[in-house]
């Protein structure tokens, strides 16, 4: 019946600024950028080869108590994705850490204070 995740949607406070954090930074690309309602654009991104896109939201003041999302992605190496990170002066939440069940994973923020959980696949 269902496949798998098609598009989930985050809040962002400033398009450009996320779409160049999520393309340049963590290296996704940019899958549609289309022109949508009342002068809005309909912006998703993604890894490369992933079936699921994050489509990104301009924050509006109705928005405001919906700041944290939380969004976790499988990751070959967590501890090379934190140092990269950290290259482009991302916000580590938490970890690296060894999880109990046998994980290694952390937690940072996006330009828009989304915390995004990644752990190793």
């Amino acid at each position: 019946m269902f496949k798998h995740i098609n598009v989930v949607g985050i809040l962002v406070d400033d398009l450009e600024s996320a779409i160049a954090f999520y393309v340049d930074v963590l290296g996704f690309e940019k899958r549609t950028d289309a022109p949508f309602g009342d002068g809005g654009r309909f912006v998703t991104v993604a890894p490369k080869g992933a079936e699921t896109e994050l489509a990104l939201s301009v924050r509006t003041a109705a928005d405001d108590n919906m700041k944290l999302m939380a969004i976790s992605y499988a990751v070959d190496d967590v501890d090379a994705v934190c140092e990269h990170l950290k290259v482009h002066n991302v916000e580590i939440v938490a970890g690296p850490v060894d999880e109990p069940w046998g994980a290694r994973s952390a937690t940072f923020k996006d330009v828009s204070g989304n915390e995004i959980y990644i752990i190793n696949a």
